[in-house]
């Protein structure tokens, strides 16, 4: 079984999801990382819960090329960043993260894509990491499917990646509907969808006295703050700054 969806950069209103369910849409990718999306998250999600309406989570702060460059260090810092925005805005445990590769990547730059997402996979636990990718990408790094493909259809691996079975969402060519600027999907894997409990779960948790996780300092020596391992002050004004420029 299928639901219809739609990928759009603004979180809905709740009178724009009225519409949308009223039309048999019943879930909206959400770019939850970006900076300036950060003050109309919360109430994106307490509609969310109060209409029944879903979501599907979407990394794209830092998807390009130069950024894979960075390998296993910057893969740390950016799933690190991810699950501690997904955990602010209350999501559960083994909710999908899906982390965009935001270019038409070739086969040389499977192998810093493919270092960087193991570093994200694990430094974002307990969230599950998927890609946001071509079919190209997505073989090469998740191949056991899963997968967001991109209404890209002339990126590597399109046709071959629907036609497998793998991917848990598919982008369509782009549409303004609702009053939105916005991508229809169709989700074919209903297990990646998070329906937001209620706005008491949109809360900033409590900073953990310290977390001796390697990640953390490895991403701690990368922003240029003392790698001791404890999340303070220090380290998230660190993180603050450098999605806030980056």
């Amino acid at each position: 079984m299928t639901v219809n969806a739609f990928d759009a950069y603004s979180p809905s209103t709740a009178d724009e999801m009225k519409r949308a369910l009223a039309a048999g849409y019943v879930a909206q990718g959400v770019y939850f990382t970006k900076p300036n999306l950060q003050a109309d998250l919360p109430a994106f999600f307490a509609a969310c819960a109060s209409s029944g309406f879903k979501c599907w989570l979407i990394d794209e702060t830092t998807g390009s090329a130069a950024v894979f460059a960075g390998k296993a260090t910057q893969g740390m810092v950016d799933g690190q960043n991810a699950a501690r925005l997904a955990e602010k805005y209350g999501a559960p445990p083994g909710t999908s993260i899906f982390f965009a590769v935001d270019f038409s990547a070739q086969q040389s730059d499977v192998a810093n894509i493919q270092a960087y997402f193991t570093a994200y996979k694990g430094a974002c636990a307990p969230y599950v990491a998927r890609m946001y990718a071509d079919g190209l990408v997505s073989e090469a790094v998740e191949p056991g499917g899963g997968w967001y493909i991109p209404a890209a259809t002339g990126w590597p691996g399109y046709a071959a990646a629907i036609a497998a079975g793998k991917a848990a969402i598919v982008q369509e060519p782009p549409a303004s509907f609702f009053g939105l600027d916005a991508d229809p999907c169709t989700v074919y894997d209903e297990s990646v969808l998070w329906q937001p409990a209620g706005t008491d779960s949109v809360v900033v948790p409590p900073a953990p006295a310290a977390n001796p996780m390697p990640a953390l300092k490895a991403c701690q020596a990368y922003l240029g703050v003392t790698a001791d391992g404890i999340w303070g002050p220090v380290t998230a004004a660190a993180f603050e700054k450098y999605y806030a420029i980056g």
